[in-house]
């Protein structure tokens, strides 16, 4: 099944333990890449843990970071 359809159900399902985040913003084309940045740089970080993690559990871990106005 689709990680964002299922990502919508879980919305809907509010559950304490589950957290989701979006928000449009708008910000100078300097901090875009430095959001960017800080976005990979805490992606590497949570995938070191993910690597030696035990399989206790299964999570969705999905983000997006894209320009709402494409002009290519």
């Amino acid at each position: 099944m689709n990680w964002r359809t299922r990502t919508i159900h879980a919305l809907d399902m509010d559950l304490k333990n589950n957290f989701h985040y979006s928000a449009a913003i708008t910000l100078s084309r300097q901090d875009v890449e430095e959001i960017k940045e800080l976005l990979i740089q805490n992606l590497k970080s949570a995938n070191k843990i993910i690597q030696t993690s035990k399989e206790e559990e299964i999570y969705c871990l999905s983000f997006d970071f894209y320009n709402l106005i494409q002009t290519n």
